[in-house]
C-alpha cells in the first residue's frame, strides 16, 4: 500500500470486515483490517494515514 506518508509492504494482515457496496454488489470494500507484525515505521506511516483521514472528514460537513 502506497500512503502519502510512506509505504506499507510485505506485511500480512487478517481482514476484519468486508462490506458489499449497496449501489453495486461487484465491489466489496474492506472495513475492518488487522496488520501482522508490522515496524515501528510502518506503525508510525499507517498512523499517520489515518491521523489524515480523520482530519478531513471532520472537516466535511455531515450529510
Amino acid at each position: 500500500m502506497d500512503f502519502p506518508e510512506g509505504k506499507i509492504e510485505g506485511r500480512n494482515a487478517i481482514i476484519k470486515n468486508v462490506r458489499r457496496n449497496p449501489r453495486s454488489e461487484n465491489e466489496p470494500f474492506v472495513t475492518g483490517v488487522s496488520f501482522i507484525d508490522i515496524s515501528e515505521a510502518q506503525y508510525e506511516t499507517l498512523g499517520g494515514f489515518l491521523g489524515s483521514r480523520a482530519n478531513e472528514r471532520r472537516g466535511n460537513s455531515r450529510g
